[in-house]
């Protein structure tokens, strides 16, 4: 009796499915990788000026602090000598005074030195000035200027947004723009002596009898 073999069954094939795992995170990935690549340059450049410009307000707010803290050396100077620290050697004065050198360096890593000067102008004078609240004292100044003199020796520049950090007569900080800065008292004595001349009346000729005919 013959037996019949059993039928060959073809090998099953392995079925692969349309969408493998992960596929969709992989092209999720790129696309996100992708637009990283894109929007993180352009955030650099939006940000990087807003820190700019943080950084700079908060230099000029630890620079005024300084300028400030050298007012009062100068007010406390001018309370026991009689009259303000020299021109020439305030620097040297000031420094018994609270007025350590730190307080007058350049306030950027870029600049190195004494960023503030002294009016010249203030020789010999006190605080009780003409006009204090208006007459400078002390002010930024370009890198390598001398100790004390004027308008001159101010940065072509401010240094930050606002403008020139001034030290008035009457120790009180302002920033001052570029285009107010001739409006400021710097010879406060010239300035007095002028107006005490300009006050004078002039002496007028005596007027003529008018004759009646």
């Amino acid at each position: 009796m013959s037996t019949t073999p059993p039928p060959v069954q073809p090998p099953a094939q392995q079925a692969f499915p349309q969408d493998a795992p992960g596929k969709g995170l992989a092209i999720a990935g790129v696309a996100i990788s992708s637009v990283g690549i894109i929007i993180v340059p352009i955030l650099i450049a939006i940000l990087l000026p807003a820190l700019a410009h943080a950084r700079a307000l908060a230099q000029q707010a630890a620079f005024t602090a300084k300028v400030l803290h050298l007012s009062n050396a100068a007010s406390l100077y001018a309370s026991e000598h009689g009259r303000l620290p020299s021109p020439e050697a305030w620097e040297q004065q000031l420094a018994d005074y609270g007025a350590a050198a730190e307080l007058v360096q350049a306030p950027s890593a870029s600049e190195s030195g004494r960023a503030v000067a002294m009016n010249a102008a203030l020789k010999r004078a006190g605080m009780d000035a003409p006009e204090p609240a208006r007459t400078v004292l002390f002010f930024e100044c370009r890198p390598g200027a001398p100790l004390a003199g004027g308008r001159e020796l101010l940065p072509d520049e401010p240094r930050y947004p606002d403008g020139y950090v001034i030290v008035f007569l009457d120790t009180h900080v302002k920033r001052v723009p570029p285009e107010a800065v001739d409006k400021l008292m710097w010879d406060p004595f010239r300035t007095s002596r002028h107006m005490r001349r300009s006050g004078r009346r002039t002496k007028m000729p005596p007027a003529r009898p008018r004759w009646s005919e």
